[in-house]
């Protein structure tokens, strides 16, 4: 009997070891977190399935007295997936060789859709680009997604390379990391932008008392960035300012029928 009990104990204490270890932080240093950040940029931008996204960014603005102004952008690039989640790959002309790819794109003011827009095969079984503005009129034109995601407006606007551009040229002197903590997959580095690159970029959407990256299976998986509210007081309360999510598969959507 006290061997058993002894035998149960060392399961426990072992089990117990090992949950410790994996749920664990482990500290980086403020260079090797740099170098995870730029290199999770590039495997954002490269990696397997680069070009099948979702990301919204949203911009906040203080409105005293009354919920702070938000601007909002979702861009949602999807494609088939089998059984077992994966993307489904075609022969397609460009880099998008992805079956039945569709695109939707929805822009906020205050709450409410200002445009919409979405790209690929309709219900009906037809190629549609539609647009839509805030006051609920649809516009469709003949066109594919495959067509849509090579045009300009989509490069400049919607990528996913346009989103992440304004993060490949911080330097590492650019970014004061004051904690960057591993915990599986998920690394949270802290931080704030130096003088020197503020003044280079003013309209920053990073300029705020700190800045958060979050990087997920070495990938961008959001930025936001905090400012004081102000008012003063014991109590500093603040709010996001910016904040850039990215998911590497968005909802399910259908494009419009006319």
């Amino acid at each position: 009997m006290i061997k058993k009990i002894a035998g149960m104990i060392l399961i426990a204490v072992v089990s117990a070891a090992m949950l410790l270890s994996l749920s664990g932080c482990n500290t980086l240093s403020a260079s090797e977190a740099y170098e995870v950040f730029r290199a999770a940029i590039e495997e954002s931008l490269t990696g397997d399935n680069g070009k099948i996204f979702y990301w919204r960014e949203s911009t906040a603005r203080l409105r005293p007295g009354s919920s702070n102004l938000v601007d909002e952008v979702s861009v949602n690039v999807l494609c088939d997936m089998n059984e077992n989640y994966e993307f489904i790959r075609e022969e397609n002309a460009g880099e998008y060789d992805y079956e039945n790819l569709k695109v939707h794109v929805v822009k906020t003011h205050d709450g409410n859709t200002t445009e919409e827009i979405w790209a690929g095969t309709a219900g009906n079984g037809t190629d549609y680009i539609v647009r839509a503005t805030d006051g609920g009129s649809r516009a469709f034109e003949a066109g594919t997604a495959y067509q849509f995601v090579e045009t300009e407006e989509f490069n400049q606007n919607y990528s996913l390379r346009s989103r992440l551009e304004f993060l490949t040229d911080i330097e590492e002197d650019d970014l004061i990391i004051s904690s960057a903590e591993q915990q599986g997959n998920l690394l949270t580095i802290t931080a704030t932008m130096s003088d020197g690159y503020l003044a280079e970029h003013p309209d920053s959407d990073l300029d705020g008392k700190r800045v958060v990256i979050e990087i997920t299976y070495g990938r961008i998986a959001s930025v936001t960035t905090y400012k004081d509210e102000g008012g003063g007081g014991i109590f500093t309360l603040d709010y996001e300012s910016y904040m850039l999510e990215i998911a590497y598969t968005g909802p399910i959507f259908t494009v419009p029928n006319p």
